[in-house]
């Protein structure tokens, strides 16, 4: 192939619909109350427990995929 899609985590499209696609996407990174998380389209956090999290004054921050994750994302 000479050439492919790709996309971060934050485009607002399912796994099954970039799959389908066949586009490929890095995973953002998200700490929430000390924790850091994948940005894994929600298999990791539920909506229900990110947004809960901000209701009760959590303030997310968000960091960018490592130069690893997006050297493996274009492999």
């Amino acid at each position: 192939m000479a050439y492919f899609i790709t996309c971060c985590s934050t485009c607002d499209l399912t796994e099954e619909h970039l799959s389908a696609l066949g586009v490929r996407y890095g995973l953002y990174h998200y700490i929430v109350d000390g924790k850091e998380y994948p940005d894994d389209l929600f298999k990791s956090i539920t909506p229900g427990e990110f947004y809960g999290a901000i209701e009760r004054g959590a303030m997310p921050t968000t960091s960018q995929i490592t130069v690893a994750e997006l050297e493996n994302l274009v492999e």
